[in-house]
């Protein structure tokens, strides 16, 4: 069984489009979001459209969180606070229902989805996480593999015997040892910032034990042209580029 992990789509439409492409054609069964479908980007309720057309699995990010539960509004600097607040009055009454139902981490094939960090975070970074912390979370949780986003960039990490590697994890194929546990980010579908522009999503292959990195272009210019036409800050639209 082939599983797409995605993350971080915000609102970006051309890139999540051309992902679902990528996908239909590599032999996927199901796609699972890790979260922040949402916000930076100027087509925030389509991309929460599609998900649903298509029946995707997603965990909350930050920003759904901020959306369920507005006391986290004040996580962000003021002027993502700014752009949420006209992302959030965008959302149709369906989507906003989606976001309710959306758990904060998703357990599925022995494996562990959440946006942040384990056990459930959608706010930590795994940057943030020293080895010791990331060895303590896989004694807190049952699952070998746990996926991840938030960070926007690629990271695959091996935990064995006390110990957290960063394992080279930027294109190809990576299989997963027996004997190990793994944190795997896969990434940024909607705003990289790992120096590639374009989209970034991962193929877990359960039956082969192995994680694989797909890069995908898109259409950028017509994503900038409709972050700026939507009043939003340049700097949103420069992260693509």
């Amino acid at each position: 069984m082939r599983i797409a992990v995605i993350a971080d789509i915000h609102g970006n439409l051309e890139a999540f489009q051309s992902v679902l492409r990528d996908i239909d054609g590599s032999g996927i069964q199901h796609i699972v979001s890790v979260g922040d479908n949402i916000g930076y980007g100027a087509e925030s309720e389509a991309v929460m459209a599609l998900i649903r057309e298509r029946g995707i699995l997603s965990v909350l990010g930050n920003h759904e969180m901020a959306v369920r539960y507005p006391r986290f509004f004040k996580w962000f600097n003021p002027q993502v606070q700014a752009t949420l607040q006209s992302t959030f009055a965008g959302l149709s009454s369906q989507t906003l229902a989606d976001i309710h139902r959306m758990p904060s981490l998703l357990i599925r094939w022995g494996s562990r989805f959440v946006h942040g960090f384990p056990p459930k975070s959608p706010f930590l970074y795994l940057y943030q996480m020293r080895e010791r912390k990331i060895c303590r979370a896989f004694h807190r949780i049952d699952e070998k593999h746990c996926f991840i986003g938030h960070t926007h960039e690629l990271n695959l990490i091996r935990v064995r015997g006390g110990s957290a590697r960063y394992l080279p994890f930027s294109r190809g194929v990576a299989v997963l040892e027996n004997d190990a546990a793994y944190l795997i980010n896969v990434g940024s579908v909607g705003q990289p910032r790992d120096g590639d522009n374009r989209a970034k999503y991962v193929i877990w292959d359960i039956s082969a034990s192995s994680v694989e990195v797909r890069r995908v272009s898109y259409d950028i210019d017509t994503a900038i042209r409709k972050i700026l036409d939507a009043g939003y800050p340049e700097s949103f639209a420069a992260r693509l580029r």
